[in-house]
């Protein structure tokens, strides 16, 4: 937290002291409070589309796609948003009726995870030195249903 912390409050808790990095304290704890905030703004925007199409009578199509981008306004950089900007992300799915039944099967998928925020890249499990992989799922469902 920004310097002079002490004696404000964390919900109904006292801060009743803070290190030079900024690490609070309250009584309830010996153990240093972990306060998130947002310290500088940020612009953010994005765009998403969703698709659905009757094939033929049977045959169904459906799919979407959302993208989020988002920069601090004085460095440009990623926000410090925990977790990060979202990478682009998609579903597209097919799915074919009988009369009781239907089988469907789909796919989603989200590109790298590059905008990473400051404190996410300091993170060990997600930062710099933490291996990103492209996310791709396939599943197939099929239901019965009785009429």
């Amino acid at each position: 937290m920004p310097a002079g912390a002490v004696g404000k409050f964390l919900g109904s808790d006292v801060i009743t002291s803070q290190n030079a990095n900024g690490t609070v304290f309250v009584a309830a704890s010996g153990n240093p409070v972990l306060v998130r905030a947002n310290f500088t703004a940020a612009k953010i925007w994005g765009v998403e589309y969703e698709l659905q199409a009757r094939l033929t009578d049977r045959l169904n199509l459906k799919g979407n796609y959302t993208y989020v981008r988002a920069s601090d306004k004085a460095t440009g950089v990623p926000p410090n948003i925990e977790g990060g900007t979202p990478p682009a992300t998609g579903f597209l799915g097919l799915r074919h009726n009988w009369a009781k039944f239907w089988v469907e099967g789909y796919a989603t998928f989200a590109s790298r995870q590059d905008r990473l925020s400051s404190g996410d890249l300091a993170d060990r499990r997600t930062g710099r030195h933490a291996r990103v992989h492209r996310s791709k799922t396939i599943f197939v469902a099929e239901r019965v249903s009785t009429v």
